[in-house]
């Protein structure tokens, strides 16, 4: 397989974004666009993570009547669950002495966000019929806030699908694994920028 087409199948299966910042760090003077300044100043000062459930911001109405509440369901438990990644993933870099998933006080980063798409697909479709038969898709955006001033600090979006054409790839790329991966990179993401490595 050429250079190109593994970088084709990997574009198809999507990404997991760096930091975004939503402003300039503080005494670097006025509020720019996110696109241009992460600075480890983001999270200077702070010790402490909370991490919190995630929001379903998936497109119910969207979803057949006869599976939505299943799928209320489903994904009420990913929001949990994929915190807990996150939060497991933070703890092992080792970048903030306190990871939490429960309420904490004074200053912390709290990280937390919205489940935007959530399709479990079919494996078997996947690996034997391919062209987008039984996708898998995982979408969310992952907020990072002040605890004290409720502040938005900056984003990680995650955009993640199976690959479309089918095969064992496809097959294997399920929503588990992308949360998994998502949950990883978002850690290595803090952990490199509290670490001053992952400046631009």
């Amino acid at each position: 397989m050429t250079i190109a087409a593994v970088s084709v199948m990997l574009a198809a299966c999507g990404s997991t974004s760096r930091i975004k910042p939503s402003q300039a760090p503080e005494g670097d003077g006025a509020a720019q666009p996110a696109s241009l300044r992460l600075s480890p100043a983001l999270v200077d000062g702070y010790s402490t993570v909370q991490v919190v459930d995630f929001e379903d911001a998936t497109a119910h109405a969207r979803i057949p009547e006869r599976h939505r509440a299943e799928h209320i369901a489903t994904v009420g438990q990913a929001t949990r669950d994929f915190a807990d990644r996150i939060a497991t993933e933070i703890r092992e870099t080792g970048a903030f002495p306190n990871v939490s998933r429960s309420p904490v006080e004074g200053k912390a980063l709290v990280l937390g966000g919205r489940i935007t798409r959530f399709k479990e697909g079919n494996g078997a479709a996947r690996l034997f019929i391919g062209f987008g038969a039984g996708s898998s898709f995982f979408d969310a955006t992952v907020v990072l806030k002040d605890h004290e001033t409720g502040q938005v600090l900056g984003e990680i979006v995650v955009d993640r699908n199976s690959w479309p054409l089918g095969g064992v790839l496809a097959a294997t790329q399920t929503v588990d694994r992308f949360m998994a991966g998502a949950a990883k990179k978002t850690a290595a993401e803090l952990d490199a920028l509290k670490r001053g490595e992952a400046a631009d």
